[in-house]
């Protein structure tokens, strides 16, 4: 499981809002838990779906497949998924995926008639907001990566 994607918990309360697995034919089924990560990340980011990683498959399973269009899955899986308080993140890059030390954060309530745009459009003010600041903070640093480190120790 990666970084933003759904729990065991949490997939198990969306597996009842699929329709049925069709049975395998010549050409191989998507798995089911990894498109809906895959949906989840490109809701999430805002990336193009060309943009998705690999480890969600084909960048274009996820939306050139009818059956999630089909009954309003990708929104009643958000409902179904809701959080409280989402955010942002500015961090120092490393080698590893999100792993880098934390320069400065933002918390985004989840309202409850949030759809995946207007939510989007409030975590982009918060962007906004705390860049600034961050680049600020990295840029007195003598060797940012190092002094928060340090400060972390």
């Amino acid at each position: 499981m990666n970084r933003g994607d759904e729990s065991n918990e949490q997939w198990e309360r969306l597996k009842p809002l699929l329709p049925p697995q069709k049975p395998k034919t010549g050409k191989p089924n998507h798995d089911r838990r990894q498109v809906v990560n895959g949906i989840l990340w490109i809701l999430r980011t805002g990336a193009p779906r060309r943009d998705l990683p690999e480890r969600y498959g084909k960048w274009d399973g996820p939306f050139n497949r009818e059956i999630y269009r089909q009954r309003n899955i990708v929104e009643r899986a958000i409902n179904r998924l809701k959080q409280k308080i989402t955010g942002y993140t500015v961090h120092l890059v490393v080698p590893e995926v999100d792993s880098g030390p934390i320069l400065i954060q933002a918390a985004v309530p989840v309202l409850p008639d949030d759809t995946p745009e207007t939510l989007h459009a409030r975590i982009q003010v918060q962007e906004h907001k705390i860049m600034v600041e961050a680049i600020r903070y990295a840029t007195a640093l003598p060797n940012p990566l190092a002094a928060r480190q340090c400060q972390e120790k």
